[in-house]
């Protein structure tokens, strides 16, 4: 598969361009969409499943792609508070079953129990039932009437996770590309037709899958077009105004909501700092001081240290927010963010610096911002300032370092000032 391309409008000169390369998408498929446009095309997809329903037409499951913790399973589980329309009736939401595939290792498991059966009749009804004696006697004993002139059969048992009332539900596959391969081949007929050799689901019943990119370092499995070609795809990017709503609904700690909205970045910062885990941080950061201890203690158990250190400063510092230099500041070439620099060195403010350099990395880590000859110019006159800390500079350069990829990577390419500066804090020296 070839590297995801991003196609968002370049706004201030900073943001991706079309044909841009983002390395944060690879391994995904489907439009970049935020949460309330990911929603829609659920909307869409299911409202057309219903319409082919009994037309003997094909219908498609929906895969929803995405990083780690941006929530693509919540944005799933909200259809059960989702009004639908379904047979001329009026539901109040969606019956939704989440079954994580990656805990199926035979497809036994997915087809079920098979039994013995034999075939009963009373009146004008008939009904296989199993040879076991408690319930074969139970029958005998209601009137019904062993068929003799049909053979015994094998009958499968769906297991008890699979939907079986009509109406509108889901099947969710959460994390489905986790699968072993041979689970994710046997449902491929599933997948496709609603149904395996053993049941079928019922009427109404859509099937949604989540999947982590699988090219990226995820432990996933590779999927094929004869997989992929049997659903339709979306990619879920991180959202800080949907974030924000959902965290006010679910209490988290009103600053870290706040600090979300300034530095949205953050939602995407790498490591262990994605949405899921900020929330895991602001349900604890909740009501105490921002430089208790227990917070830098905790929170380094949940997300990166820079995002526990920058969180801190801004909910302390009522300075900080206008002290910080964007990426756009520095990629553009803008004196005031070199003279601004220069200022917070002279003020000993470190802190804020650090904080400068973390949204740097992050923004060229990302992969979304084109590169022009202008801004890594910039960057490399900004990365060799005298006043600028080395070990910060060196801490930036690795960073990007370990994301193979070549336009990443490029970045921090061809300047010998900013080689010298690494050789000062490693130790190497210059070839």
């Amino acid at each position: 598969m070839g590297k995801r391309k991003t196609r968002v409008k370049d706004e201030d000169g900073i943001l991706v361009v079309p044909g841009a390369q983002s390395t944060m998408y690879d391994g995904c498929f489907g439009a970049l969409a935020k949460y309330p446009a990911v929603e829609r095309f659920l909307d869409l997809c299911f409202d057309m499943n219903l319409r082919l329903e009994g037309t003997g037409r094909g219908t498609f499951a929906t895969c929803i792609w995405g990083n780690a913790g941006v929530g693509k399973t919540t944005l799933v589980n909200s259809f059960t508070s989702k009004s639908v329309e379904w047979n001329g009736k009026r539901y109040d939401g969606w019956r939704v079953y989440d079954v994580p595939l990656a805990q199926i290792e035979e497809m036994g498991e997915i087809h079920g129990m098979p039994m013995d059966c034999i075939l009963v009749r009373k009146g004008k009804s008939s009904r296989w039932v199993t040879q076991r004696d408690s319930v074969l006697s139970a029958y005998l004993k209601d009137g019904w009437e062993i068929d003799v002139s049909e053979s015994a059969r094998t009958i499968t048992a769906p297991p008890e996770w699979v939907p079986r009332e009509p109406g509108p539900s889901i099947l969710l596959f959460d994390d489905w590309n986790r699968a072993l391969q041979r689970v994710l081949k046997g449902v491929m007929q599933l997948i496709q037709n609603h149904k395996t050799i053993a049941w079928s689901l019922p009427p109404g019943c859509q099937i949604a899958m989540t999947a982590n990119p699988d090219q990226q370092d995820y432990y996933v499995s590779a999927l094929d077009s004869a997989n992929l070609t049997r659903i339709r795809h979306v990619t879920l990017l991180p959202d800080k105004l949907s974030w924000a709503a959902w965290a006010a609904s679910e209490g988290l700690d009103p600053r870290g909501i706040e600090f979300i909205l300034k530095y949205e970045e953050m939602l995407v910062s790498g490591g262990r700092t994605n949405p899921r885990t900020l929330a895991d941080f602001f349900k604890f950061t909740k009501g105490r001081s921002a430089q208790d201890p227990e917070i830098e203690l905790v929170g380094q158990g949940i997300v990166e240290p820079d995002t526990v250190v920058t969180f801190q400063t801004f909910v302390d510092d009522k300075e900080f927010a206008s002290l910080l230099i964007s990426p756009e500041e520095v990629l553009n070439g803008k004196k005031s963010a070199f003279g601004k620099l220069e200022e917070l060195v002279k003020s000993n403010r470190f802190d804020v610096i650090s904080v400068v350099m973390h949204r740097l990395a992050t923004a060229l880590v990302d992969g979304q911002i084109n590169q022009t000859k202008r801004r890594l110019e910039s960057l490399h006159r900004f990365l060799t300032m005298d006043c600028l800390p080395e070990d910060l500079v060196y801490s930036l350069c690795t960073r990007l370092s370990y994301i193979e990829d070549d336009a990443i990577q490029d970045w921090i390419v061809g300047s010998e000032e900013i080689q010298r500066k690494l050789c000062n804090v490693s130790g190497w020296t210059l070839a």
